[in-house]
């Protein structure tokens, strides 16, 4: 990975605490957070990445730049009473990666799928056994009901690198209803401090 991050897990309420990271990088002028509603085809600079994956209501897993995790530790440190928040753990990420699946009927959509996930930007690389297959039937009715359709496109894989890059295609793909993805998986290294 190109850039150093950090997940550090959070217990406590996911909204007081986004709001509290929010605020956070607006005092330290860092630029936008790049949260969940975030379209991430928006090219800014990006100084935190938020991302509430963890399925328990009260786990909050942040995954922030490594230079900036020691002060959003002492932030919430300071405010842990108010916030009523513990950090649990932090912890380096050494690796991310999620899996993919797809399959369609347009043309359209299977070439920009084909184009997102086989074509990938700088940072991320297509793992072993990543597939795409294209099936088309000149014979295929035309009719509202037709048993066959004239195209078909499938594919599969898994995509691993930069977990900025990682989670922009991650967004983006997710976005097509065709699409099914595995959840981010992230490797670790360290424990750290906080």
């Amino acid at each position: 990975m190109s850039e150093a991050f950090v997940e550090i897990t959070i217990k406590g309420d996911q909204k007081l605490l986004k709001g509290f990271i929010l605020g956070f990088l607006g005092q330290r002028d860092c630029g936008r957070a790049f949260i969940e509603q975030t379209p991430p085809e928006k090219d800014s600079p990006i100084e935190l990445i938020v991302h509430f994956f963890s399925e328990h209501h009260h786990l909050t897993p942040v995954i922030t730049e490594r230079d900036l995790y020691e002060s959003l530790c002492q932030a919430i440190q300071r405010r842990k009473k108010d916030l009523e928040a513990e950090i649990l753990s932090a912890r380096e990420i050494i690796a991310a990666s999620f899996s993919f699946a797809y399959k369609t009927y347009s043309r359209d959509i299977g070439e920009a799928l084909c184009d997102l996930f086989f074509n990938l930007p700088p940072g991320l690389t297509l793992q072993e056994g990543g597939r795409h297959k294209e099936k088309i039937d000149p014979d295929a009715g035309l009719e509202l009901f037709a048993p066959l359709h004239a195209y078909e496109a499938t594919g599969s894989g898994v995509v691993a690198g930069d977990i900025r890059p990682l989670y922009q295609l991650f967004r983006k793909t997710g976005r097509f209803d065709v699409v099914t993805l595995g959840k981010l998986q992230l490797e670790y290294g360290k424990e750290l401090p906080c």
